[in-house]
């Protein structure tokens, strides 16, 4: 038969026991959270740097700037995504030829800041994404 004393003392063990698992508990889900955001953003990113690389390289270059066209396509969807920013112009894009017809190719780099929600887990400060497309108007 138990005692009060017994069930007392059985109550504050309980509340010192969770006392210490909460605190690693929470460092697990935030870290989970920060982590799970830093991949849907890199995904994101190359998702947006890919397409809009592709996008360029079917634009002719004798109508149109290609370069300066795929710039402002990736500053665009760079503005439409929800987790990255590019306030200050903190981001980096850039847009270059490489090669010469017929096998001349388009490499799309994109660099933006990351900030994660706690800060306590340790991630790059910076997401990079790049794409290397055919040009497909070759003469």
């Amino acid at each position: 038969m138990k005692t009060r004393y017994t069930q007392r003392s059985r109550r504050g063990a309980t509340v010192v026991e969770f006392a210490l698992t909460l605190p690693v508990f929470l460092a697990i889900v935030f870290g989970l959270i920060d982590f799970s955001l830093y991949f849907t953003g890199q995904a994101m990113l190359d998702s947006l740097t890919g397409s809009t690389c592709e996008s360029g390289a079917e634009l002719d270059p004798l109508f149109a700037d290609v370069k300066e066209e795929t710039r402002l396509g990736i500053e665009s969807g760079l503005s439409s995504l929800p987790f990255l920013s590019c306030s200050d112009s903190s981001c980096e894009i850039s847009v270059e030829f490489d090669g010469v017809a017929p096998a001349q190719v388009l490499f799309c780099k994109t660099t933006v800041p990351f900030q994660g929600i706690t800060g306590f887990t340790p991630m790059p400060e910076r997401l990079s994404s790049s794409s290397v497309q055919r040009m497909e108007w070759q003469r």
